[in-house]
């Protein structure tokens, strides 16, 4: 579990709120690669269930890595503690043309 949070983990975190929002077919190759890569480690088969082997070993999917990095962006950018290039690229997008409750929420 050491040599996974040392080598792999940090590979996938990296920069992961700017792609990790992309299609399924271009993150595809980055979770089947991490699911083999968790059954060598729980020496498990081949088609074993991945979600189970993620709650037996206690470690998050790509997705929850993503969600997870985007929320914290989002609350250092709600407590202004983002650097200023990330305000340049994080802002209040206008949805409506009239005024709604909703119209100064954030969304991404």
């Amino acid at each position: 579990m050491t040599l996974y949070y040392s080598l792999i983990q940090p590979y996938l975190q990296y920069g992961i709120v700017l792609w990790g929002g992309a299609h399924n077919k271009y993150i595809n190759r980055l979770k089947v690669s991490q699911n083999k890569t968790l059954r060598n480690i729980s020496n498990s088969k081949y088609n074993d269930s991945a979600k189970l082997i993620y709650n037996k070993l206690k470690i998050l999917t790509l997705e929850e890595l993503y969600k997870i990095e985007l929320c914290k962006l989002m609350y250092d950018y709600s407590t202004n503690n983002l650097p200023p290039l990330w305000l340049t690229y994080i802002r209040q997008i206008e949805i409506y043309t009239h005024t709604t409750l909703d119209s100064d929420t954030t969304h991404i």
